[in-house]
């Protein structure tokens, strides 16, 4: 399992199928009953259950964590964290660059300015429309 963890994870040419069908099997495997026994850094008493169990950890507490199998079953430990850096990152600007080209219908290239050009007045709660030339 631990090999198929790390093949799943290592690649990113996986299929959105080929994804959710890993991600059910882990789902069908988390699921199956199996007593196991832990012992973490978090709290005094050991972690013990027949199923997977989650935490949610704080920077400090996550800095800190240590496990130790304390049963006779293997134990799998899968850890995830995701949040959000102190401060924005530096621009890049060598990655994406975006420009707009505006364009009639036949195709020739046009101005905003000219692509903006309208007749009449649109007044608030009045009954004169806006028209675009």
């Amino acid at each position: 399992m631990s090999t198929l963890s790390e093949e799943a994870y290592g690649q990113r040419w996986l299929s959105t199928q080929e994804t959710n069908a890993l991600f059910l099997a882990g789902r069908t495997l988390a699921d199956l009953p199996g007593n196991w026994q832990a012992q973490t850094s978090l709290q005094a008493e050991p972690l013990a259950g027949d199923k997977a169990q989650t935490r949610d950890l704080d920077g400090d507490r996550l800095a800190t964590l240590q496990v130790s199998n304390t049963g006779s079953q293997p134990l799998r430990l899968r850890l995830d964290s995701s949040g959000y850096p102190h401060s924005a990152p530096q621009p890049g600007g060598n990655v994406l660059g975006i420009e707009r080209t505006i364009f009639d219908t036949q195709g020739q290239q046009k101005s905003l300015t000219s692509a903006q050009r309208r007749t009449g007045t649109r007044q608030a709660g009045g009954d004169r429309q806006t028209q675009c030339a």
